[in-house]
């Protein structure tokens, strides 16, 4: 791990919004480490934001938090980029960071199994952020007759309307941030929300391939990194309907002979990515402290204003544009003043997700006014108290804010579980 016992190192934040973002800075973490050890950095690394979870600090184990940097000065925070995650000096596109994982050893999975109690003779099939439709009810259906399914949802099995031959074959996982450990002990997998068309960015594709193919009917979003070379690999299973689908599962459970040229293929990915890109990241970290070292040529468009970078692969397009314009950090923002100045203030912006509230305080015990906003592409809704909205001092000192964006309305939130987590 990361040694808190030198002085003279630089420290970097690397913040978390959602669990998916945990486990994306959790391999780049890894990777300073080594470098660490290497005796070829000398950078401390703390991890904030959302890491408050059971499941966070369990994927943490003993790597440094925010509470641990105590009075000393950041040099730099770093996050993920994706269509719900920015902030920071250097923001990084999170597929970049998920293709770069380490693959799970053999010794690895049978371990996960273990711990959650899988057994079964037959291959596993497993369905992530499954919920009751006639498109889940027709897969499990065919599928349960050549495999053990999995449902890893929100859902009772009772509410999924199977046979009683279909439920006997069917285990239900009602569990936050486990997702990512059953796509590792699948044989075949599919996320639930590729099983009919859809616009919305892909997310947890590469995560979905850890044990097994990915089974999935392709969005008409599809431009982010590593997709694309994973079907090229056959890693993922494009499929053009829900018959094709069922079809093609069916006939991958009832002849399973196994996954080794998959994971194979998945795993030249994932090195090739490490490879060509993780030394990229490295050097903007270098540069962001003060280092004057060179980038590495790369193919990745880099896109620098100011002291904010941002690290984008040519591949991905996240449907949004996050602003890079730096901010002052004002003592406190009266929201209501905000909201009643005119429909073209940033903080109800249509075009961008608003206001994740950190913290509120009433004057007067005045009963508060509620208002609800929604992003066009949201079909949830966020629902703030009216009141000051103060920003956590603790944080980072101003203009070096990663929570605070004039274009977003982003003030020290406090994350919700959004619906790509794991």
């Amino acid at each position: 791990m990361l040694s808190l016992q030198e002085t003279t190192t630089r420290n970097l934040v690397f913040h978390v919004k959602e669990i998916a973002d945990l486990y994306a800075l959790k391999t780049l973490y890894d990777y300073l480490d080594q470098k660490r050890k290497e005796d070829s950095l000398d950078v401390r690394v703390f991890f904030g934001g959302s890491i408050d979870s059971a499941r966070s600090r369990e994927i943490l184990q003993n790597a440094p938090t925010k509470d641990q940097l105590q009075s000393a000065s950041i040099d730099a925070v770093v996050s993920c980029y994706s269509d719900i995650s920015c902030g920071g000096d250097l923001e990084v596109d999170v597929c970049i960071l998920k293709s770069a994982v380490v693959p799970m050893s053999k010794e690895k999975k049978a371990e996960l199994k273990e711990k959650y109690g899988v057994k079964s003779d037959e291959p596993v099939l497993v369905i992530g952020h499954a919920f009751s439709s006639n498109e889940v009810t027709k897969v499990v259906e065919a599928a349960s007759k050549y495999a053990t399914v999995y449902l890893v949802g929100h859902q009772k099995k009772d509410e999924y309307n199977l046979s009683p031959e279909a439920k006997a074959k069917v285990r239900v996982i009602i569990k936050y941030g486990v997702l990512k450990d059953y796509y590792a002990m699948a044989d075949v997998a599919i996320n639930a929300a590729n099983l009919q068309d859809s616009s919305s960015p892909l997310h947890n594709f590469v995560e979905a391939t850890e044990g097994g193919r990915l089974f999935m009917i392709p969005s008409s979003n599809l431009a982010q990194y590593g997709y694309r070379q994973l079907v090229k690999a056959g890693v993922i299973v494009e499929c053009n309907d829900l018959d094709e689908l069922v079809s093609r599962v069916q006939a991958s459970l009832s002849d399973f002979a196994g996954n080794e040229r998959v994971l194979e293929a998945r795993a030249r990915h994932l090195m090739q990515t490490r490879a060509n890109y993780l030394p990229v990241i490295l050097a903007k970290i270098m540069q962001q402290i003060g280092e004057d070292i060179d980038v590495p040529d790369s193919d990745l468009n880099i896109t620098q204003r100011g002291k904010r970078v941002r690290i984008l692969h040519p591949d991905s397009n996240w449907g949004v544009e996050h602003s890079m314009n730096e901010v002052d950090t004002p003592e406190e923002i009266n929201l209501t003043q905000i909201i009643k100045t005119n429909e073209n203030t940033p903080i109800i912006s249509s075009n961008y997700k608003i206001a994740r509230i950190h913290e509120i305080n009433f004057e007067n015990n005045s009963t508060p006014k509620r208002i609800k906003m929604n992003h066009p592409d949201s079909k949830w809704a966020l629902e703030h108290l009216m009141g000051k909205v103060l920003i956590e001092k603790k944080i980072l000192s101003a203009n070096k804010n990663p929570f605070f964006n004039m274009e977003e309305g982003l003030i020290a939130y406090k994350q919700m579980s959004p619906k790509n987590s794991l």
